[in-house]
C-alpha cells in the first residue's frame, strides 16, 4: 500500500504494510516535488501533471503491484461543514446554499454522524467533480491501482484514534492555511485562514504572535457558533501539520501545542520516521489504515475510543465502480504477467516430454491405456459430485447477519422494495453482467441522496463490500435504485 499527500508545496509519500499480528508497518517515506498545480491547471494540462507524478512515483517505489491511496489537504476541498439534520431534503439545501451551486457538480462524503442525546448533525466534505475526475484519468492512463481519495483532515483523525476528544487540526503551507476542527457531539467544520500561511508569516515579522492570536480566536468565535455543546476554555490545544520546524517555534504557535504531539500508535512500527517527525505524516498513515475497515471489527484497533454518541462512515470520495475497475485492472495485469510465466513454463516442460517420448518409447503402455479409459468413464461422475460440493459451499452465507446490518443502516425516507442475500452456485456465476455475488437490494426514495446515503453506511460494514447503485428510475415522483453489494471480509 502506497499513500500520497498532495500538498500544495510538496508530495509526501509513504509505503506501508498490515503485518499477519495486524501491527503496521511503515516500509518506506520519499519526498517528492509538488503536483498541486494540476488542480489549478484542470483539462487535459491537469491530467498530464497528475501523469507525471504518478511516473515520477513509479520511478522510487514499485507501483505495479500496489494499492495507491491519494490524501488530499483540507484547503482544496470546496467546503467542509457540519449541518442540522432533519431530513435529506433539508441536509441538500443547507449544502448547495453553502455552495451556492447544484450538489450534482461535486463528489461529497459525510463520515460523521452525530446521534441522540447529541444534536442529529451530519459533517460533509464537498469536492468540484472535475478534479477528482482528473486523478482518476491520470490513474487510468497509468493503470495505477486507485483505491482512496480521502481528505487530510479525516485521515488525520483516524491516524490519531481520539475521536471522544475537540481536535483542531491547522494545515500551514506556503500560500494557504486552514483549520479543520473536529468534536465529537457536534462534527467538522473548516475555517479558511491565509493569514497564517507560511508566506504571510513570514512578511508579518514582529506582528506574528498577535496574528495567530487573532486567528485562533476567531476559529473559537465559529466554533461556539458552529458547536452547540462547546465550552470555551483556556486548555483548547491546536495540531499544526507544516513541513517547516520553525513554524512550530512561533510562540503563539507553541503555546498551544498539545503537551505531547500527535505520534504514530503503539501497534505501528515507524521506519525510519522519528517521534518529532511523525505528526506530519499521519495523514498519510491515517489513510493506510483504512485496510483495517475490512477486517475483524472486534480487532480493529482504530475505534476503541468513538463515543456512543458518534457514528463514523467513509471518507473515501472515490466511486465505488472505480475502485472496482481499477482493483480489476490490476488482476488483469497480474494475471496476464503470471500467465505468460506459465506459458513459458508449460512449453519448457513440454519440450523436455516430448524429447524424452521420441528417444525413449513410441509406444504406451498397456497399463496407462486402461488408466486413461476409466477416468475418461468415471471422470464425469466425479466432476458432477465436485460441482455439487462447490454449489454448497457457495449457497447463501450470513444471512440474517447481512440483513440485520441491511436493516440497521437503513436510513429515514428509504424503503425495501426487494432484497435477495446469498445468491446460490456463486463461483459458476463470477463474470456474469450484474452479478455481485452476495446481495442485491432495491430501495425506494423520494430523494435520490438517500440511496448515496445508505451506500455510504453499508460500506463501513464489514460483511459487506463495493456496494454499488445501479438502475435508478424515476415514477410518481419516487425514484428506485438498485444496490449491488459484494460479500465482506468479516467471516459468519
Amino acid at each position: 500500500m502506497i499513500s500520497l499527500y498532495m500538498q500544495p508545496d510538496l508530495t509526501l509519500v509513504m509505503q506501508g504494510r498490515i503485518r499477519k499480528d495486524n501491527t503496521f508497518e511503515v516500509i518506506e517515506t520519499v519526498e517528492l516535488p509538488s503536483y498541486y498545480e494540476a488542480f489549478s491547471q484542470g483539462g487535459t494540462e491537469g491530467v498530464f501533471t497528475l501523469v507525471r507524478m504518478f511516473r515520477d512515483l513509479r520511478a522510487h517505489l514499485p507501483v505495479n503491484a500496489q494499492e495507491i491511496y491519494i490524501v488530499l489537504p483540507d484547503v482544496l476541498f470546496n467546503t467542509i461543514n457540519c449541518y442540522e439534520y432533519i431530513s435529506d431534503d433539508s441536509l441538500r439545501i443547507a449544502v448547495e446554499e453553502d455552495l451556492s451551486d447544484s450538489l450534482d457538480n461535486y463528489y461529497y462524503v459525510i463520515p460523521v454522524h452525530t446521534v441522540s442525546p447529541a444534536p442529529l448533525r451530519r459533517s460533509v466534505y464537498t469536492l468540484e467533480k472535475n478534479t477528482l475526475d482528473d486523478i482518476i484519468e491520470a490513474a487510468k492512463q497509468e493503470k495505477i491501482t486507485l483505491s482512496s481519495v480521502e481528505p487530510a483532515s479525516f485521515a488525520f483523525y483516524r491516524a490519531a484514534g481520539h475521536w471522544e476528544m475537540d481536535t483542531p487540526l491547522v494545515e500551514v503551507f506556503k500560500e494557504s492555511a486552514c483549520i479543520v476542527t473536529y468534536s465529537p457531539s457536534d462534527g467538522i467544520f473548516r475555517l479558511d485562514c491565509d493569514r497564517i500561511s507560511e508566506h504571510k508569516l513570514e512578511m508579518a515579522k514582529e506582528h506574528v504572535d498577535s496574528i495567530v492570536s487573532e486567528v485562533y480566536s476567531a476559529n473559537l468565535i465559529t466554533e461556539s457558533q458552529k458547536f452547540s455543546n462547546f465550552r470555551p476554555g483556556d486548555d483548547v490545544h491546536y495540531t499544526v501539520l507544516t513541513n517547516r520546524p520553525s513554524i512550530l517555534e512561533i510562540e503563539a504557535i507553541r503555546m498551544r501545542l498539545p503537551k505531547d504531539m500527535p505520534g504514530f500508535p503503539e501497534y505501528v512500527e515507524p521506519g525510519n520516521l522519528m517521534p518529532d517527525e511523525q505528526t506530519r505524516w499521519m495523514p498519510l498513515l491515517g489513510t493506510l489504515f483504512q485496510e483495517y475497515d475490512a477486517r475483524d471489527s472486534l480487532n480493529n484497533p482504530l475505534y476503541d475510543k468513538v463515543p456512543q454518541i458518534v457514528q463514523l462512515r467513509t471518507a473515501n470520495l472515490l466511486p465505488e465502480e472505480v475502485r472496482t475497475s481499477s482493483r480489476n485492472q490490476q488482476w488483469r495485469g497480474m494475471l496476464q504477467k503470471t500467465s505468460k510465466g506459465l506459458v513459458a513454463t508449460f512449453l519448457g516442460v513440454m519440450a523436455i516430454e516430448a524429447a524424452a517420448i521420441f528417444f525413449l518409447s513410441t509406444d504406451i503402455p498397456q497399463s496407462l491405456q486402461s488408466d486413461y479409459a476409466t477416468v475418461q468413464k468415471e471422470g464425469p461422475a466425479v466432476d458432477a459430485e465436485i460441482g455439487v460440493v462447490r454449489a454448497a459451499l457457495a449457497e447463501d452465507q450470513n444471512v440474517p447477519a447481512a440483513y440485520e446490518a441491511l436493516v440497521r443502516n437503513r436510513p429515514d425516507g428509504l424503503g425495501f422494495a426487494s432484497v435477495t442475500i446469498g445468491l446460490a452456485n456463486v463461483e459458476t456465476k463470477k463474470g456474469t453482467a450484474g452479478d455481485t455475488r452476495y446481495a442485491s437490494v432495491r430501495v425506494v426514495s423520494n430523494n435520490e441522496l438517500t440511496f448515496e446515503t445508505f451506500r455510504g453506511q453499508l460500506s463501513s460494514e464489514p460483511i459487506f463490500d463495493a456496494p454499488v447503485i445501479n438502475n435508478i428510475t424515476a415514477e410518481n415522483n419516487l425514484k428506485t435504485a438498485e444496490l449491488k453489494i459484494a460479500k465482506g471480509a468479516m467471516k459468519p
